[in-house]
């Protein structure tokens, strides 16, 4: 728009000025270029250096210091040891503040909602008054499909939720609890493969990697009731990798090297993925074999479904996310008429958060039952108690367990795996006093309510799972909009109770058959990222005998 401003007038400005200089000796282009040369620069310097100082209407929000030329706080963000820490400490300087203006590239204004009351007004009151930003859906195209829910805005997106909404009920979760078992037994292998590789008696994992593949396993029968480590496209094969699979296609797209995370991030801002670079090639083939691959998975289960369905064969008791949905899309049912590219895009995007998602929130888990023993010891009393009452639990029996709760709890309030939400207004409008204009970018990160000093404590950084007692707890701390690990509102993560069953099955198993001895040596958090992944997070581990 800048850019048409510009050309408009210096088009009108070199009319004019031939009209009132009769014998100028330059030419009516040259007039009008130079003119729109000198008025584009000037107007990008009033943007860059003028406006958010002097005419922002937010220049009087709190900004924090360390401002960079052209680059704002962007630069510092990516430097800083995770892609969130930074904004914890802007939210620790003024906890009270309901938003946090900061600058990014081209010292472009972002504000970070900071106040549970504004998280709340951004999430719920006003949802559809904002978007997904135009830089979040490039990042997000870059591996999924425009279809996705996740891309969906406005009536949209409240039809496909309400769609997708039976296939994710707890009802339909509870059916999963045999697959996320059969998880923890894949789980115990790799673990007793990593002890008898030793000395017999300890072991180390690395817990990224031992606990993606597990996940990826676990994610990939509930919702698509195959195993993805053996699951093949024989028409899309990579030159160097006969037997491309999931797992590679995953590490290509969500776990690339130091530079492929650099190109994922700055593709958003600058097209890049043309760059003839070996990490642009692995992430482009990596997107498009499994965008590919999920299709044929979406166009054969149909087809066998609807066959059987016509042969009178068929039982409507789907095992999986992908046979449900094709199920209810089927006339009459809640997804009636919705397409397979839909489908295939929304199932993309679950494999996604339910496979790094979980993974990360187990390694965290992993990480203070290893540095806080005390912690360690009364989860695992509280297990071995309930399995001397009842030595088969069910996943309802385990779901009950308080100390287990409280401990699931405060893993995610400490280490939200989710970094960041993006939103865009998509009109004007005001909240919590402060005017928003129609375009303006917001930030949402769950750390910065979930260590907010002013609801959680002096401790707020600290591991305390006693804080979830229902003695003990406030109800400000107990709203909604104080922890927002999986968003909330219309919003809200679909794929909640899954984790939630997910991780308190295996953390159950977990600390009934092995202890968490120390974390060897240093570890990184990533940075860019998507989620709160630890990287090198090496743990030594002993199995307990009986």
């Amino acid at each position: 728009m800048d850019i048409l401003s510009c050309a408009a007038l210096a088009v009108i400005e070199s009319v004019a000025l031939r009209a009132l200089v009769s014998d100028i000796d330059v030419g009516p282009q040259r007039i009008a270029f130079i003119a729109f040369g000198l008025q584009y620069l000037v107007l990008k310097w009033y943007r860059l250096f003028l406006y958010p100082k002097y005419f922002s209407p937010w220049r009087h929000l709190p900004t924090p210091p360390g401002n960079q030329f052209m680059l704002g706080h962007a630069g510092r963000i990516f430097k800083a040891d995770t892609p969130v820490s930074l904004f914890v400490e802007w939210m620790e300087s003024n906890p009270d503040a309901p938003f946090i203006r900061y600058l990014s590239l081209g010292h472009s204004e972002v504000l970070l909602v900071n106040s549970p009351s504004a998280h709340r007004e951004v999430l719920q009151s006003n949802c559809y008054s904002f978007t997904k930003t135009d830089r979040l859906r490039k990042m997000i195209k870059q591996f999924a499909g425009e279809k996705s829910l996740a891309l969906l805005e406005f009536d949209e997106h409240r039809q496909h939720r309400k769609m997708l909404a039976g296939i994710l009920s707890p009802a339909s979760i509870k059916q999963l609890a045999p697959i996320f078992t059969a998880t923890v037994k894949e789980l115990q292998n790799m673990f007793d493969a990593a002890i008898e590789s030793n000395d017999g008696k300890t072991g180390v994992i690395d817990c990224t990697y031992t606990y993606s593949k597990a996940t990826l396993d676990a994610v990939g029968i509930s919702i698509f009731g195959v195993d993805l480590a053996q699951t093949r496209n024989a028409g899309l094969v990579r030159h160097d990798n006969d037997n491309y699979s999931f797992t590679d296609a995953y590490e290509d797209i969500f776990a690339p090297s130091t530079l492929g995370k650099v190109l994922f991030a700055l593709n958003a801002f600058i097209p890049i993925r043309w760059l003839p670079l070996e990490a642009n090639q692995k992430f482009m083939f990596a997107s498009r074999w499994l965008n590919e691959t999920l299709a044929g998975l979406v166009r054969e289960r149909r087809q066998k479904i609807t066959g059987a369905i016509a042969a009178g064969k068929y039982d409507k008791q789907s095992r999986d996310l992908l046979s449900f949905l094709i199920e209810e899309s089927l006339p009459g049912g809640t997804a009636a008429g919705i397409s397979d590219r839909h489908i295939a895009d929304h199932l993309l995007v679950f494999l996604g958060a339910g496979h790094d998602s979980s993974a990360d929130m187990a390694s965290w888990s992993t990480h203070i039952m290893a540095t806080r023993h005390d912690i360690q010891d009364r989860l695992r009393a509280e297990v071995l108690d309930l399995v001397s009452r009842n030595p088969e639990p069910s996943s309802a029996d385990i779901e009950a367990l308080p100390y287990l709760n409280n401990f699931y709890r405060e893993s995610l309030r400490v280490y939200p795996p989710g970094m960041t939400m993006h939103r865009q207004a998509a009109t004007d409008l005001t909240i919590q006093g402060v005017f928003i204009p129609k375009g303006s970018i917001f930030d949402l990160a769950p750390a910065v309510t979930s260590m907010n000093p002013l609801i959680w404590g002096d401790d707020a950084r600290e591991v305390n799972p006693d804080r979830w007692d229902a003695a003990t707890i406030t109800s400000e701390q107990l709203a909604t909009w104080s922890n927002n690990v999986f968003s909330n509102g219309p919003r809200i993560c679909p794929g909640k109770g899954f984790a939630q069953l997910e991780l308190k099955l295996m953390l159950f198993h977990m600390v009934l058959h092995y202890r968490f001895l120390s974390v060897e040596g240093e570890f990184t958090v990533e940075n860019p990222a998507l989620t709160l992944r630890p990287h090198g997070l090496r743990v030594r581990i002993e199995k307990i005998s009986g």
